[in-house]
């Protein structure tokens, strides 16, 4: 009788290797013929310095189940967690106290994917003015100054007398006003005249006294 004797080679499987890519900002993992995405647009959101300003992001997501994670004592999400496309709401839950613009980076991440957005919250508003009082003598053409010094405000000024004027009416940021008589006092009795600056929900106030003539 002759034999035959056969020899099997036994082959262990290689696990897959996922391959990672990115497409527009888009990760993306591939695994056995599967893809794990991760997206999320816009990735910069601007809110107002005041409480309830609120703004969105949408996460694309494809076989991921995220959280999100770094969010500041400062605002509220509309969800933390999920496994599908969905639209996240970050509203702020605190007035800025400061002029002080302020940002946090949220970090959405699941399955080996992440993707970060970027939240600023504007700095608040300030407006004031120094002196508040000013001087001018009886004449046409007197002028005085006054000096605005305001941050995130655009600002407008305007007078309630026609013989007061200012040279400029509106602008932001600091700027020293020029308040001019554009008359002469035709009595000998003090005339007073009020320059109102207003900008952000905040307004000032400048008293003008005009000398009596003599």
């Amino acid at each position: 009788d002759s034999s035959l004797d056969v020899e099997a080679d036994i082959v262990t499987p290689t696990p897959a290797t996922p391959s990672t890519f990115s497409v527009g900002g888009t990760a993306s993992i591939v695994l056995d013929g599967l893809i794990y995405l991760l997206d999320v647009a816009p990735t910069d959101i601007n809110l107002a310095y005041s409480i309830g300003s609120s703004s969105g992001f949408n996460i694309t997501s494809e076989n991921v189940s995220w959280s999100i994670a770094g969010m500041p004592t400062w605002i509220t999400i509309s969800s933390t967690t999920g496994s599908t496309s969905e639209a996240i709401t970050v509203t702020t839950s605190e007035v800025n106290p400061t002029s002080i613009a302020r940002s946090a980076t949220l970090t959405i991440s699941g399955n080996g994917l992440s993707e970060i957005v970027t939240i600023t919250q504007a700095g608040a508003p300030s407006l004031d003015v120094n002196p508040s009082s000013l001087g001018l003598a009886y004449t046409n053409g007197s002028s005085n100054t006054f000096n605005i010094t305001s941050l995130n405000t655009s600002w407008n000024i305007t007078s309630d007398q026609t013989w007061l004027d200012v040279d400029i009416a509106t602008g932001s940021g600091d700027q020293m006003i020029t308040a001019s008589a554009n008359s002469d006092n035709p009595t000998s009795v003090e005339r007073i005249g009020t320059i109102t600056i207003t900008g952000s929900g905040i307004t000032r106030t400048v008293t003008v006294t005009q000398a009596g003539a003599p």
